[in-house]
């Protein structure tokens, strides 16, 4: 490790002493080399590895935290450093110490999905006139800011939000019926463990003496009130983060803290990086112009010793067809003049819906091209069926996951049938499991499905937890379970069956890398470890093709070639409000910020001046924030040709006049 490496402002940063520390890290400023050297410095000034604690938001970035700092340090000197997401911390406490809150050891974690359905069926079964999607957000929305269902705030008369608290009591109550946690809870239950038992917080707290945070400006109430607690007396926090940067705040996320720093830990020391190695000047001179009109912001602006770098390309289509078209004829142009490659380039958008009409053109001139937020890995109907096995193993009271696959393969235990043992549970108290056990009154090739699903979860059971879980013993499970002969049934498209065959192949091999306890692969370790952390879903996807994605997915990224699309009032900003800078359209600027600061070399502003919504062709009003990108910066596309409904459905590709002087 060499300090020598380091800017001035970053290695204020690194060698900062005991105490509060604020780093401002703006776009492509080195924040990772920052917490990295971080680290590296106070291993080598003598702080036991086991003594640091190092929180990001993804486990992407947790891993390449851990792998720098073992680059710098070696392996050796690591020791037993915490390089962790905030979640799997909450994971390991409450792994510890659960029993000290009325759960079992072996507790099971709901993923989103089991989240979604165990609140639609409240909400179904209570007959309440509520969308289970927004309850659940509602319900996720509370906990990321630290409120219990009593904690929540409802005005006398307010029955539908008094309806979605009542919802959000029966959930919890339904969680823990089952022995089961969701993601949410991971930060929830620690904090509650702490104010009721100060011996584990002391234990934690003495746990860890130094604790660094990665993207400070995405935290939320509960996340800021852990830290608070785990900092403690010794007030040794380290946070890095860009307050330019922060767009999550639909999710929880609150701005405010990390602008208020210094009043949540007085005498602190505040660090500005503000030399980008990523952008040309160009880019951030536009960049700064549109983040430049938040009222309430740090005062910064980044500078690079790069030259100028070439003008912004600025696309004006009359509809949105003719948007994508440019685009991809832009791409064209470019990878043929500079023969740059399918990679090097990403189209921005703000919402999902936007990209059909671009994967309709570059399917049309057969580029190849990657959606990036499509089908998560464990959004597959085949992983969560199997996980679902292994989570029935594991905790015999969860009946979330015995009603998902009582019936698959199919066993005679149709939806009725279930429905009607999962009723007599709930009167009854008991699990749905044993009831399942007791069943008299059921048709004979229900009970003999009942009969078979029973020994197949406790043959399989006792088998992980004595022997541990192995690939060997996975793929037997899934073999004796039906799984693999259920794909070849359910889909008549042999590269669909391929397709879903890898996926299970793919879980298969995971259990290689399975947490292993007294030299054996823990099952329950295993099904947390594939919470926290799947595998990445990319049977579909190409890496030498065109990125496609929302501008919240790109944070963090970064391109050669940007093109940041939509630029029209009601999409960039994504707001119906006209006026004023609300805190929702300061939150849009952010957004804009970021798509902007992802270009390295070049970046491409485009927008429409009609798009067709509900079939009809609708005026658009370019977005506020092009007028406010210095129009020196820029270099427009000819002007389009009037618009035609023929060449709206034909999406031919052409490559319209101007385009070749566009990024050239």
């Amino acid at each position: 490790m060499k300090l020598s490496d380091l800017n001035e402002a970053q290695e204020e940063a690194v060698t900062h002493g005991e105490g509060p520390l604020l780093v401002l890290a703006g776009a492509g400023s080195g924040k990772t080399r920052v917490i990295t050297y971080r680290i590296a410095h106070l291993l080598r000034r003598g702080v036991p590895a086991e003594r640091i604690l190092a929180l990001s938001f993804t486990n992407k970035a947790a891993r390449e935290v851990a792998g720098r700092v073992r680059g710098l340090v070696g392996a050796a000197a690591c020791g037993e450093l915490t390089v962790s997401t905030f979640h799997a911390l909450g994971l390991a406490i409450l792994r510890q110490d659960i029993r000290r809150l009325g759960f079992d050891a072996r507790f099971t974690l709901f993923g989103e999905g089991d989240q979604r359905s165990t609140v639609r069926e409240i909400v179904k079964d209570a007959a309440l006139p509520l969308d289970p999607g927004e309850v659940h957000a509602e319900i996720s929305l509370w906990k990321n800011r630290a409120f219990a269902p009593e904690d929540v705030p409802v005005r006398p008369g307010d029955r539908l939000r008094e309806a979605v608290r009542d919802t959000y009591a029966a959930y919890q109550a339904l969680l823990r019926a089952q022995n089961a946690v969701d993601f949410d809870d991971l930060l929830l239950l620690p904090l509650r463990l702490f104010r009721e038992h100060p011996d584990a917080l002391a234990f934690w707290q003495e746990r860890y003496h130094h604790l660094l945070v990665d993207e400070y400006q995405d935290t939320n109430p509960v996340q800021f009130q852990l830290l608070q607690a785990l900092t403690g007396r010794r007030r040794n926090i380290c946070v890095v983060g860009d307050d330019d940067q922060s767009i999550y705040g639909w999710r929880g996320a609150d701005v405010k803290l990390i602008l208020q720093f210094e009043q949540h830990y007085p005498g602190a020391q505040v660090v500005l990086l503000e030399e980008n190695y990523r952008s040309t000047r160009t880019v951030l001179e536009a960049a700064h112009g549109v983040v430049a009109g938040i009222a309430d912001r740090r005062p910064k602006k980044l500078f690079t010793r790069q030259s100028g770098g070439a003008p912004l390309g600025w696309i004006e289509a009359d509809t949105g067809a003719l948007e994508a078209e440019e685009i991809v004829g832009a791409i064209l142009a470019d990878s043929f003049r500079r023969k740059r490659r399918w990679s090097d380039f990403v189209i921005l958008y703000r919402t999902n819906a936007q990209a059909r009409l671009f994967e309709e053109v570059l399917r049309a001139q057969e580029i190849p091209y990657r959606v990036v937020g499509g089908s998560r890995f464990f959004d597959r109907k085949e992983v969560r069926d199997v996980l679902c096995y292994l989570r029935a193993m594991h905790n015999p009271r969860d009946d979330a996951s015995l009603l998902r696959i009582a019936n698959v393969p199919r066993r005679g235990l149709g939806a009725q049938t279930i429905l009607r043992l999962r009723e007599q549970a709930e009167r009854s108290g008991t699990s749905l499991r044993r009831v399942l056990a007791e069943a008299q009154d059921l048709a004979p090739q229900a009970r003999a499905g009942a009969r078979a699903l029973l020994v197949l979860l406790e043959r399989y059971g006792s088998r992980f937890r004595a022997e541990g879980i192995t690939p060997d013993g996975l793929e037997e499970f899934i073999r004796d379970a039906g799984l693999r002969a259920e794909v070849k049934t359910n889909y008549d498209s042999p590269q669909a069956v391929r397709r879903r065959l890898d996926l299970l192949d793919e879980l298969v091999q995971s259990v290689a890398d399975a947490p292993k306890v007294r030299g054996k692969a823990d099952l329950g370790l295993y099904i947390e470890k594939l919470n926290l952390d799947p595998p990445a879903a990319q049977d579909d996807e190409d890496d030498e093709a065109v990125t496609l994605m929302t501008l919240h997915s790109a944070k963090g990224l970064e391109f050669p070639v940007v093109f940041l699309t939509g630029m029209e009032e009601g999409l960039l900003p994504h707001t119906r409000d006209a006026g004023g800078e609300s805190a929702d359209l300061s939150e849009e600027r952010r957004l804009c910020y970021v798509g902007m600061t992802r270009a390295r070399e070049q970046l491409v502003l485009s927008h429409a001046k009609t798009r067709r919504r509900r079939g009809a062709l609708v005026a658009c009003t370019p977005s506020r924030f092009l007028a406010e990108v210095p129009v020196e910066l820029t270099v427009r596309s000819a002007d389009a040709a009037p618009p035609d409904p023929e060449e709206e459905k034909i999406m031919a590709g052409n490559f319209f006049k101007g385009m070749q002087d566009l990024l050239g």
